[in-house]
């Protein structure tokens, strides 16, 4: 059996500092590298995509569509499909729909 290596990525995404590990084989370390890469871009394109912080993405025109119907990316659906789930589940405790509020406190 071949020694075993952790490979870390850290990186700041999402407001927070996210660390990504990956345990593999010493002979395989480049392979856990581009892994590592590619779960990095996916917090890019997901935070870019999702960011309230972000005037002109995705998640922002939904939120100034007063709601008229929208068509929405796969992201956006499954993310939003998530939280309306959560709130039912939690019987309204876990509430998505608080932008107003937070812009109010800043």
């Amino acid at each position: 059996m071949s020694d075993l290596i952790e490979v870390t990525r850290s990186f700041w995404s999402m407001n927070t500092e996210v660390e990504a590990i990956i345990c593999q084989p010493v002979d395989q370390q480049i392979t856990a590298e581009k892994a590592l890469s590619h779960v990095q871009s996916i917090f890019a394109e997901v935070e870019t995509a999702l960011s309230r912080f972000s005037m002109t993405n995705e998640l922002s025109r939904l939120n100034q569509s007063g709601g008229i119907p929208f068509t929405a990316s796969h992201h956006l659906f499954t993310v939003v499909s998530a939280a309306k789930a959560a709130a039912n589940f939690t019987g309204g405790i876990y509430d998505p729909t608080i932008l107003p509020d937070l812009l109010a406190a800043g």
